[in-house]
């Protein structure tokens, strides 16, 4: 119920408009390898939410709620980015080089290539099933 207020909050600050611009510069100038939220530098994020204030967005409340609301929108949406910046890619190939070698245009090599690594030597993409070994495919 407390994360449910906390995001209703949120978006009464950062609209579905605002929700948008912010993934557009985050997609802009991604200057690192960071895949996780934590990973994502603080000097970066006040660099984004620098460029999201230049965009003018009118708010009804003070700065710092503003910006926190905006730090909480980042954080909620991360991961969901780095999904849909992945996804595509590691569907379509199986090979590491061939990972490498069709990333996004938007992300340099060098951090797409670590991207891509951290990604390999992880469980992303795997489901809870084929952690723990259950196969669906055959019947009981």
């Amino acid at each position: 119920m407390i994360l449910l207020t906390c995001l209703i909050s949120i978006f009464r600050i950062i609209t579905t408009k605002a929700t948008r611009e912010i993934t557009i510069l985050f997609h802009q100038k991604l200057n690192g390898a960071w895949t996780t939220f934590t990973e994502y530098p603080n000097s970066e994020l006040e660099t984004l939410y620098a460029r999201y204030r230049a965009q003018r967005f009118k708010h009804k409340q003070l700065g710092e709620e503003v910006k926190k609301a905006f730090i909480e929108s980042v954080k909620h949406r991360y991961s969901d980015w780095m999904f849909r910046i992945r996804n595509p890619i590691f569907q379509k190939y199986e090979a590491k080089e061939d990972r490498y070698k069709n990333g996004p245009s938007f992300i340099p090599t060098p951090f797409w290539k670590e991207m891509v690594d951290k990604w390999m030597e992880g469980d992303w993409g795997v489901s809870i099933n084929e952690i723990h070994g259950i196969n669906f495919s055959h019947s009981l």
